[in-house]
């Protein structure tokens, strides 16, 4: 079977990087509130909601640096096996061969529904990932999700994976 590259939707990131710069917005007028126009000023949920705020934007801004600057490869499908850039944790991994995916399964996990890749043998990347990533290999798998991919829907990546995953 030929490569799959499956691309990045920019529309899909840039209401990703919409909704992240609006919620920063509104984390900053409501820190400003509680700084300004408040009679008691409570450090804590000050702090707290300008940080979520700051990190809301500085995500933005990466993510639109991206959409311009970065690889458009989001899923590559081989004859050797899987490399899906689409989260932290898959571009940390790498490329999954065939032979190390023990199962494959559609779950939704954070409000998400993906493709989890049970991998056989997690240890093998371990070296690669910090203890919370190898956590979740060890526990739900490497998530391949279509948040960002052009394909539509779940179904369309997990029959396109399964065809893979039989022939391989």
């Amino acid at each position: 079977m030929k490569e799959i590259k499956i691309e990045f939707d920019d529309k899909k990131r840039l209401r990703n990087v919409v909704l992240g710069i609006l919620g920063s917005i509104l984390l900053g007028c409501l820190a400003y509130v509680m700084i300004f126009e408040s009679r008691v000023i409570y450090i804590y949920p000050i702090l707290m909601i300008s940080a979520g705020a700051i990190l809301a934007l500085f995500f933005s801004v990466k993510t639109l640096l991206s959409v311009f600057n970065g690889d458009k490869t989001a899923l590559i499908l081989s004859d050797k096996g899987l490399l899906f850039k689409g989260t932290q944790l898959g571009r940390k991994v790498g490329l999954v061969e065939w032979c190390d995916v023990e199962t494959m399964r559609t779950e939704t996990a954070f409000g998400k529904k993906g493709v989890y890749l049970r991998l056989g043998n997690p240890k093998y990347y371990e070296n690669i990932s910090n203890d919370a990533s190898v956590k979740s290999l060890y526990e739900k798998g490497l998530p391949v999700t279509t948040d960002e991919l052009s394909i539509k829907n779940v179904q369309e990546l997990e029959s396109l994976i399964t065809k893979y995953l039989r022939t391989y």
